[in-house]
Parts: C-alpha cells; sequence; structure tokens
C-alpha cells in the first residue's frame, strides 16, 4: 500500500467531510463494524463500547425503550457501497440563507406558515407514495406539514380542541404515551374510557373532544377504529405502511377528520423531522398550520431530503419498502422461534394474513414493537432489564405492569444482541 492512498483513507476517515456523510466511505469501518461514524466519533452498538466501538461489553444492556427507526440503515449504506447517489443530498452554503417562503416555496394546499413555506414537490412525492401504497385516498384533503408527526400530535391537541376545562383527550387502551404525555402538558383531561369521552362530547360538544386511533397501535400493532362518535377523531397512522401491515381495500384509510403520517417509520430518517397531516376540514387545517407556523415554521433543508429521497425511491418502484418489509418479517419469525411457545413470555397476537396492495403478496403483520407480558404477573420491565433488554413499562400505556414494550426497529446488531438475551432469559423458562 503506497503512502499517498494510505493517507487519503486517513484523511477519508477523519475529514469532516465524513461527519456529514461520506457516500465513498463505510461508515461502520471505522467503528470496527460495531457502530456508526457519525459527527466525527463511532455511535456504538449497545454491547460495543470503546472510541472505534472495539471493545464488547460484559454488562449489556440493549435499549429497546425507544422507536428510532435504525432497521433501515444497512438498506442506506447498500445504496451507497453499490453506487447508488441519487438519494445523496448535497447543499450548497446559499441555498435558503433567508427564512425561506419565496423561491420555490409551496403552502401544501393554501395554509402557508408564517416562517419557511413547504416544498410543492415534496407535497407532489408525498401524495404519489400514498398512491402508489394504497394505503390513504387524500383527494380532497389538505396536507399540513410539521416537524414530525409529534408536532401535529400537539397541534391536534391545541388547536383542534376549545380552551374550557372540558377540554378532554382519549386514546383506547393500551394507547402510545406520546398522546397521553402531550395532553398532560397542555393541560387537557384525559378520559378513561370510551364512555367517558363520548358523553364528554355530547354534553359539551364536538371540539371538546378529541380522540387518538392509533391504527396500527402502538404497541400492540392492532388495527383499530374510532371509539366515540361524537367527538373528532385524528387518526395516527405513523405505522399503517407494507412493512408493518399489510395494506388491503378495506383498511384503506379514507373519510377521516385527520390522518397523521411520518418520513421516520418509513424510510427510517427521522432525524429530518417531517411529518404531515390529510386533513378533511379547511379550519382545521387553518388552525394546525397555524400553529406549525407560530412554532417556527418548516425547515428547508429537511424538505429538501425527503424530496430527493422519496423521488430516488418513486423512480425504482420503492425498493426501501420491499427490504423493511422483508427485515420486518424476519425479525418476527426470529421473535417468535425464541418466545412465541414460551409458557412464561406472551406476544401478542399479529393477526391473520391478508393480501398486501402493493406488493401483491400475503403475509401476516409484523408489528414494530413486541408488546411482551409476563405470565408470572411480574413487573415485566424488570424481569426484561434483569435479562440486560431496557423496555417500556406497560403503565406508560395505561397498561399494568405485567406488560412491556419491546421495540423491533433497532439496527440489526442491536437486534441480534438482544434476541441472544431473550433466548438466554427464555431459558430459564
Amino acid at each position: 500500500m503506497s503512502l499517498v492512498f494510505l493517507l487519503a483513507l486517513i484523511h477519508a476517515v477523519t475529514s469532516k467531510h465524513q461527519s456529514v456523510g461520506d457516500p465513498f466511505v463505510d461508515p461502520r469501518s471505522p467503528c470496527s463494524k460495531h457502530g456508526m461514524f457519525e459527527d466525527d466519533v463511532c455511535r456504538c452498538d449497545n454491547c460495543y463500547v470503546g472510541a472505534t466501538c472495539e471493545t464488547k461489553s460484559e454488562t449489556c444492556v440493549v435499549d429497546a425503550s425507544s422507536g428510532s427507526p435504525f432497521f433501515t440503515d444497512d438498506y442506506w449504506i447498500s445504496e451507497v457501497r453499490n453506487g447508488n447517489k441519487d438519494s445523496t443530498v448535497t447543499i450548497a452554503p446559499y441555498y435558503h440563507i433567508g427564512y425561506g417562503a419565496f423561491v420555490g416555496a409551496g403552502n401544501c394546499g393554501g395554509f402557508a406558515p408564517v416562517s419557511g413555506g413547504c416544498r410543492n414537490d415534496l407535497e407532489t412525492e408525498i401524495r404519489a407514495l400514498h398512491d402508489a401504497v394504497g394505503n390513504f385516498k387524500h383527494n380532497g384533503y389538505t396536507l399540513v406539514m410539521g416537524v414530525g408527526s409529534t408536532e401535529l400530535i400537539a397541534a391536534s391537541i391545541y388547536s383542534l380542541l376549545d380552551s374550557s376545562q372540558n377540554a378532554t383527550v382519549f386514546s383506547e387502551e393500551p394507547y402510545y404515551n406520546g398522546h397521553s404525555g402531550v395532553a398532560e402538558f397542555f393541560g387537557r383531561n384525559w378520559a378513561q374510557s370510551a364512555e367517558e369521552a363520548e358523553a364528554n362530547a355530547r354534553t359539551y360538544g364536538r371540539n371538546s373532544t378529541l380522540e387518538f386511533v392509533t391504527s396500527p397501535s402502538n404497541p400492540t400493532g392492532a388495527m383499530r377504529t374510532k371509539q366515540v362518535a361524537s367527538g373528532t377523531a385524528v387518526f395516527d397512522s405513523a405505522y399503517f405502511w407494507p412493512h408493518f401491515t399489510p395494506i388491503t381495500a378495506d383498511r384503506k384509510l379514507s373519510d377521516h377528520d385527520v390522518a397523521l403520517f411520518t418520513l421516520s417509520k418509513i424510510t427510517g430518517h427521522a432525524s429530518s423531522r417531517i411529518g404531515w397531516a390529510f386533513v378533511k376540514d379547511a379550519d382545521m387545517a387553518a388552525r394546525l398550520s397555524g400553529y406549525v407556523g407560530a412554532s417556527g415554521g418548516l425547515v428547508r433543508e429537511s424538505q429538501l431530503r425527503a424530496t430527493t429521497i422519496l423521488a430516488s425511491e418513486r423512480r425504482r418502484g420503492y425498493p426501501v419498502l420491499t427490504f423493511a418489509s422483508e427485515r420486518m418479517a424476519s425479525r418476527w419469525s426470529a421473535l417468535e422461534s425464541v418466545l412465541g411457545s414460551s409458557a412464561c413470555y406472551s406476544l401478542q397476537p399479529r393477526g391473520g394474513r391478508a393480501t398486501d396492495m402493493w406488493s401483491g403478496k400475503t403475509y401476516a403483520p409484523s408489528p414494530a414493537y413486541a408488546w411482551i407480558r409476563c405470565v408470572s404477573g411480574d413487573d415485566c420491565y424488570q424481569t426484561m432489564l434483569s435479562a440486560g433488554v431496557r423496555g417500556r413499562a406497560g403503565p406508560k400505556f395505561g397498561a399494568n405492569k405485567d406488560h412491556v414494550r419491546l421495540e423491533l426497529l433497532m439496527g440489526e446488531p442491536d437486534f441480534q444482541s438482544m434476541l441472544g438475551l431473550l433466548r438466554k432469559l427464555q431459558s430459564k423458562c
């Protein structure tokens, strides 16, 4: 190996250009293949430590408590290795240095945020994606962009409910704690049952009661329907994609007040913070968009990245969805081989097989999370933690402590580490 080549290799690994993602360098190579090189440091897999992730931890704890979607990282690395630069974004230093609702700016249906508009081509790509997959009939709906679907959850609770002391939020148990937490932050009441929420809506009017219909459910993956007939419903559809559940004609979302989606659970690009809402009523759309504008508007660089990635995927038939579907199906097969017949730990039922409209394949759902019950009735969070797996406790979702949620969206090395720890735990059953 020549000195010139060696110096060039060292520069490629250590230069500032690598910190933003050098498409010519394998991001795992500088980290002993046990981590990802990002922002000038190695982000080690859960069971490895050291500056270059060179040492396996003897006290490994796999963090399965969040929903950070690293499950697609191998796909994007392979895209670079295969020489596909179509999804790579290069941003010139003069790109939209002002607040941005100008050159080429759209406004997503007529409701421009105060600061920073929505790219028209991003809206086009989002609608094309839904048309291809068939999971939402969006004709006649206004598209409202947000800084992740989390902002749109907050926008819904803040702007779609009246400001009285009777303002109430409801979601069927086990519910996503991201809804209950925001409701608490804004001082809204949390209904303990659909009957309580329905009574509140009938007494104080539709704008007094907001229901989040998380379908597929987080944490169980089950398909949900509206429970409160007299209130406003927001369908949180973050996981309504072919890699989590087959999309069928009878499940296709339509005729809903609001439906929320997020880029993170499609391509994995959570840090770009791209979420969107399809809104049926123009006044509701204006209120949601007003909240986003008052919160600072949208980020132009994130929109450029999302547009570039979705356009590249569309031109090639959305191969990331094929990859994600195969990966999630594989993970559930592996998980069920360990805990499927356990006498100590019970997995949620996945649901029946169905034919997906996008792929034409017939398969069972592969939820983003494992919802596990400790049959003994013990604190399941503590049981898993003692085995080296940190989940999210059942009471966070309105369930009992005998339940725990484990994410299945982590990178492949972390999933394999978790699987090994669960296998060891099951061996003691």
